[in-house]
């Protein structure tokens, strides 16, 4: 982004910008950290457990029922920025509200 353009942007834009520019680079360095320390390449299949948008667009299972995958299909599992997710009993999980959730996790966290 040229800083002209920059500069005429409201502070609030321009901050949320560079927090996302940081969370990205921190990112990148996780994964790159995670991708050398298993010696993980572009033939290997890895199984992302993470969540960028909170419980949308997931289903959540049963412990017994079948995965839709099967054994050894995966290279590796990366699970990243999930506490928020394993602070219930799994089976609270198909009932709770979104935001009853969201209460629950941040009090696990702080």
């Amino acid at each position: 982004m040229n800083s002209r353009h920059h500069s005429t942007m409201p502070w609030n834009l321009r901050t949320e910008e560079f927090i996302s520019n940081i969370f990205n680079k921190s990112k990148e360095a996780r994964v790159r950290l995670f991708m050398e320390k298993l010696k993980l390449g572009p033939n290997d299949s890895i199984l992302d457990l993470g969540s960028e948008d909170g419980l949308g667009g997931y289903t959540i299972r049963k412990e017994n029922e079948p995965r839709p995958f099967s054994d050894n299909q995966f290279s590796a599992v990366w699970c990243n920025s999930v506490i928020e997710h394993v602070t219930l009993n799994k089976d609270s999980l198909c009932d709770i509200k979104k935001m009853d959730f969201i209460v629950h996790s941040t009090k696990h966290q702080t």
